[in-house]
């Protein structure tokens, strides 16, 4: 996440496989909340820019804090998983 504070950001996840070759997944969904606060979850719209990888431009989160980043990959019609990390935002 760049540049990682409160306004527009931009997102980029990169995805690979265990021998860090791009690998590529029909469907990504991130999600950010600020659960103290009660914000969220705020809904990045991530294009395919190349084979594993993906972007958000402009993403707006409205104030700084400790957000949870959500991040569910699709793999096929019925798999799917879903990583969970905190974000600080200043």
């Amino acid at each position: 996440m760049d540049p990682g504070r409160t306004g527009a950001n931009t997102v980029t996840v990169t995805l690979t496989d265990a021998s860090d070759r791009p690998v590529d997944v029909p469907e990504l969904r991130l999600s950010l909340t600020e659960k103290v606060k009660q914000i969220g979850p705020l809904r990045a719209t991530l294009e395919r820019q190349s084979i594993g990888r993906w972007q958000a431009t402009g993403f707006q989160l409205p104030m700084g804090g400790d957000w949870q980043l959500s991040l569910t990959v699709r793999t096929s019609d019925i798999d799917q998983v879903t990583e969970i990390e905190s974000v600080k935002i200043n």
